[in-house]
């Protein structure tokens, strides 16, 4: 028989490859977010420390690349973490 793990809020019996693929989508979403985020807020920042005051229309362009390029390193870094957290953790 193939191990299983007990979902902890529906409480089923899952297969354990296909709680890792569960745990892993939900780590990829957690970084994009918050990297994500944080890449967005030192693009605004920066950009109106640059510009002088809050009309920074000009620097939409790097603030939208830079949040996106946060969104990827954190989706990519996401799932690393995740497993290092369940390592610690088991």
């Amino acid at each position: 028989s193939r191990p299983c793990w007990k979902n902890p809020r529906t409480g089923q019996l899952i297969a354990k490859w296909k709680f890792s693929q569960i745990s892993t989508v939900r780590w990829t979403i957690k970084g994009m977010v918050a990297v994500g985020g944080i890449f967005l807020t030192v693009g605004i920042i920066k950009s109106v420390f640059f510009s002088g005051g809050p009309p920074f229309s000009q620097y939409l362009n790097p603030i939208g690349l830079m949040t996106v390029i946060g969104a990827t390193v954190g989706g990519l870094v996401g799932p690393l973490v995740g497993k290092a957290m369940q390592n610690i953790r088991s």
